[in-house]
């Protein structure tokens, strides 16, 4: 591959852990884990050799976005045909006496 610029080149590293991070933790049940990918304020134009790799990781995080959709869909599913039960009844009290 033809060395980018070391910015991008490093930004485009961590887009594409975080989507590691992503793909884990939605395997392992716990994607709320993983923080926010915050891109650097000074990347500049993208050089045309980074283009292919962030074309790349973004099908991939679009990818992740509808796994996510879907499971959210599921587990919206499941919530609202859940069996609702009754509230418990409180106990009362009658105070007789005079």
């Amino acid at each position: 591959m033809t060395t980018m610029g070391t910015a991008w080149e490093a930004a485009l590293d961590s887009y594409e852990a975080r989507l590691d991070a992503v793909g884990e933790a939605i395997s392992s049940g716990d994607p709320a884990g993983v923080p926010p990918f915050l891109a650097p304020d000074d990347l500049g134009t993208m050089p045309s050799v980074a283009v292919e790799r962030a074309l790349r990781l973004l099908e991939r995080s679009r990818e992740l976005e509808r796994i996510m959709a879907r499971a959210l869909t599921v587990v919206s599913d499941k919530l609202e045909h859940r069996p609702t039960q009754p509230a418990p009844r409180r106990a009362s009290r009658l105070d007789v006496t005079v």
